[in-house]
């Protein structure tokens, strides 16, 4: 009677075992792949465009364990406040040279950093990477004559913001933009219904600007259907020194917030300069 009931437990927990193991291999597959497909569609973007020619700026190049990752650099004449921007999941800096350039014409200097796989930058893209790039860049900026050392800002969009807010952590700048992102990965796969245990890449910004110690803007369509606005709101409420500008407008529709964003930049160093010495 025990060899039979031990022939039975096996025949039934062997297919259960199979089950379980199936649906394990699923999760990771979804994990790896799936995640990785919705955070940086790269398959959405061409693949190898042409290298463009810069006329008031250069491409710098960083050498990574995976290969080369390209950035636009446009500097200054002289020493200058300095923007670095970030851009979102489903772009590549090739669609920032004309802003970059505006920036330049206000008297900034501006890098716009690409993102490992996109583009003609070389390696996989994941959060620990991506963030790790920045700051090699910023290291790098940071002592070009171009460059004010002590006025670096950070504009993010989208992805791009949670890029520059994980970043921020390890290399403060004197203010962050992030425009049309969201508080979490996580949060934003929950709300989709999609298990938050998932997600990999959590790039969390909002418990990485929970105790920022510079002024931070936020930039939200009021029209969001990809990261609600709720997302935004519920940063400012987190973030010690936050400040809001709602938009008419959706995701990626949104008309280009430039001219309030130099004018935050310029707010934010006038304030530093009017501050007491301690």
């Amino acid at each position: 009677m025990t060899a039979v009931a031990g022939s039975l437990t096996t025949r039934f927990l062997r297919p259960t075992l199979v089950v379980v193991g199936l649906a394990l291999l699923l999760i990771l597959m979804i994990r790896v792949y799936g995640v990785q497909s919705m955070l940086f569609p790269t398959w959405m973007l061409p693949a190898q465009p042409p290298k463009p020619t810069l006329d008031s700026g250069e491409i710098w190049t960083l050498a990574t364990n995976q290969g080369d990752v390209e950035a636009f650099f446009f500097p200054a004449q002289s020493r200058a406040p300095t923007v670095i921007i970030t851009h979102g999941n489903a772009e590549l800096i090739d669609n920032y040279r004309v802003v970059g350039e505006w920036y330049q014409q206000q008297g900034f200097t501006v890098l716009i950093p690409e993102y490992r796989g996109y583009g003609r930058s070389k390696g996989t893209p994941s959060k620990d990477a991506l963030v790790a790039d920045l700051i090699a860049f910023y290291d790098r900026l940071r002592d070009h004559p171009a460059v004010d050392s002590t006025q670096i800002y950070f504009y993010g969009r989208s992805l791009g913001g949670a890029i520059a807010a994980a970043a921020s952590r390890a290399r403060p700048p004197k203010a962050l933009v992030l425009e049309s992102s969201f508080t979490s990965v996580r949060q934003l796969a929950r709300e989709r219904r999609f298990p938050g245990f998932l997600v990999g890449d959590s790039f969390d910004s909002e418990a990485a600007l929970r105790l920022a110690p510079f002024p931070v803007l936020l930039i939200h369509g009021r029209s969001d259907d990809i990261v609600p606005v709720h997302h935004i709101e519920q940063m400012a409420t987190a973030i010690p020194n936050s400040t809001v500008l709602l938009l008419d407008c959706g995701h990626n529709d949104c008309p280009r917030s430039d001219s309030e964003i130099v004018r935050f930049y310029r707010s934010v160093s006038e304030a530093s300069v009017r501050a007491p010495t301690p």
